[in-house]
């Protein structure tokens, strides 16, 4: 059951996020975090660390948002949840294309764009699109409009 409290707890934590309460969002991600890891559920430590990670882009902690991104990616990657992936990924490349390094964050475009397209996800692989054109990033096989 620990498991699904850490789930649970990050779902919380998201919602709070949605809705403007940064503090209470990194405090529900954290207990989390710590949820899912004694209860050692890999997919509830990255969804809890892309939580913290997306909480801090939202609080506009750029280095922090990119070391718990790289944090839930490494997660992700290790549990094989490629859709995870592509997630953390986009939300790398936008955090990264707001630290001013576009050539990092179109390879995180362009990665998650690629998982998306493997996975069979259109409507995600319309997002990363849309994504990188608000960024000015084109993605391979794009050209300019």
């Amino acid at each position: 059951m620990k498991a699904f409290e850490g789930w649970f707890t990050t779902f919380l934590a998201v919602a709070n996020r949605l809705e403007g309460r940064l503090d209470q969002a990194g405090t529900l991600a954290e207990t989390a975090l710590r949820i899912a890891t004694e209860a050692s559920s890999i997919v509830a430590v990255g969804w809890a660390q892309l939580s913290l990670g997306r909480t801090a882009e939202a609080r506009h902690d750029l280095p922090a948002a990119t070391a718990w991104l790289d944090a839930a990616l490494t997660t992700f990657t290790r549990s094989h949840s490629r859709y995870e992936c592509g997630r953390t990924h986009m939300v790398l490349g936008r955090v990264w294309w707001a630290r001013g390094e576009v050539e990092t964050a179109r390879r995180h475009l362009a990665a998650a764009h690629e998982l998306f397209r493997e996975s069979s996800v259109p409507n995600y692989c319309a997002r990363v699109r849309r994504l990188a054109a608000d960024c000015g990033i084109l993605l391979e096989g794009e050209s300019p409009s």
